[in-house]
């Protein structure tokens, strides 16, 4: 995946079931191997993905099960840069490209705040 940044979340695994934590990569903003959790804003810089300019984006991001080790996908809602909510992929976005998607309005977005 090359560089990237991290968000625990608390998950289950689409595969087997398994819940706790896992740690979720994605590709936005400053892509350092950055940690973060819900609530932190995330950091800017080179090299990066995205534009801190994007009011309001969601992101694809990955996490392996660590009991079967399939891949599980999430959506990371982000506004104002910073991350709101972290949730099972939605299959509502089309992430080829970028991974990420530049959202409009809440109702447009049609996922929580």
């Amino acid at each position: 995946m090359g560089l990237y940044n991290t968000i625990d979340t608390s998950a289950r695994c689409t595969n087997c079931c398994w819940s706790g934590n896992m740690a979720v990569q994605f590709k936005y903003g400053n892509v350092h191997d950055h940690e973060y959790k819900v609530g932190n804003r995330v950091i800017w810089g080179r090299p990066q993905i995205g534009d801190p300019k994007e009011r309001r984006v969601v992101v694809q991001g990955i996490a392996g099960c660590p009991t079967c080790d399939k891949d599980n996908f999430f959506d990371i809602l982000i506004i104002d840069s910073v991350i709101k909510d972290v949730m099972p992929q939605s299959g509502l976005y089309d992430y080829r490209g970028s991974g990420y998607v530049e959202l409009g309005s809440d109702s447009e977005a049609g996922i929580r705040k």
